[in-house]
């Protein structure tokens, strides 16, 4: 066994909902349905804006790849490029929206599924 788990998705504070839904709505005209997951960052360690940058540059590659791969695979990304990342992810009847955002150096992960 490794000497570390990945941290598991946990569910948010109204507060942090009602901000999350706030975007997913301002973004994709759809609120959340049911809970918003905290997602494991892609990394826990302080990092700069230009780092996130290249953090929400690689996401997006990834979802481009996946959307070569697979015709079933839609995805619509917005990127501010300074701390602020959004999608919104279709696939097998289901839509989701994830928001990734840098704060005083942190990186926070939320995905919900949308109406």
């Amino acid at each position: 066994m490794g000497q570390g788990t990945l941290a598991q998705a946990q569910t948010v504070d109204q507060n942090t909902r009602a901000g999350i839904d706030a975007h997913a709505l301002a973004y994709s005209g759809r609120h959340c349905a049911g809970s918003i997951e905290a997602q494991p960052a892609p990394t826990t360690k302080a990092i700069t804006a230009s780092q996130f940058k290249i953090v929400a540059l690689v996401m997006d590659e990834a979802f481009k790849e996946q959307a070569t791969k697979d015709r079933s695979f839609q995805y619509r990304s917005d990127f501010n490029d300074k701390d602020l990342y959004r999608v919104t992810v279709k696939q097998a009847g289901k839509t989701e929206f994830l928001m990734m955002f840098l704060k005083v150096s942190r990186v926070y992960l939320y995905k919900c599924e949308l109406r």
